[in-house]
């Protein structure tokens, strides 16, 4: 369950833009080097869901791969591995009573970035459609419990 950050948000009259890892609102438009992780060479921006009301978020995931490194498991990047494309909890804005003790829906990754020497580049070849909220909801807005059962 990530923390809520209305002291913030209930002081500026817009929506945010985007949120960190962490549910951490932002105003100001995505860039890689705003990334929650400061050593991560991958980071992605991805459209989530609440799995409580379907309330749609843009969220940052950043893949930190020093472990990786260390264990000898390189193949841990993000954009080897999609099933690591998951946020976990809907930021805490109170878009539904148990909103922000659910799970998220993952739906797209919108923007991809890999870092090489210190030079971020986006990889559109990994933007690309997660899931579908269709498959989650019926057209009542009633949750359907899931993807492929």
């Amino acid at each position: 369950m990530l923390p809520s950050y209305s002291d913030i948000t209930s002081r500026i009259p817009e929506k945010p833009l985007w949120y960190t890892m962490g549910g951490v609102p932002r105003y100001v438009p995505f860039e890689p080097r705003m990334r929650s992780l400061p050593y991560c060479r991958e980071v992605a921006l991805l459209e989530i869901a609440c799995q409580g009301c379907a309330t749609r978020f843009t969220v940052e995931l950043a893949w930190d791969d020093q472990p990786g490194i260390a264990s000898g498991r390189r193949d841990r990047a993000l954009s080897k591995n999609p099933d690591l494309f998951h946020y976990g909890d809907p930021p805490n804005v109170g878009c539904c009573p148990p909103g922000h003790t659910m799970n998220c829906i993952d739906l797209r990754v919108l923007q991809f970035w890999r870092s090489e020497g210190g030079s971020w580049a986006r990889i559109p070849e990994l933007e690309m459609e997660l899931e579908k909220l269709e498959d989650y909801f019926d057209i009542n807005g009633g949750f359907l419990g899931g993807g492929d059962e």
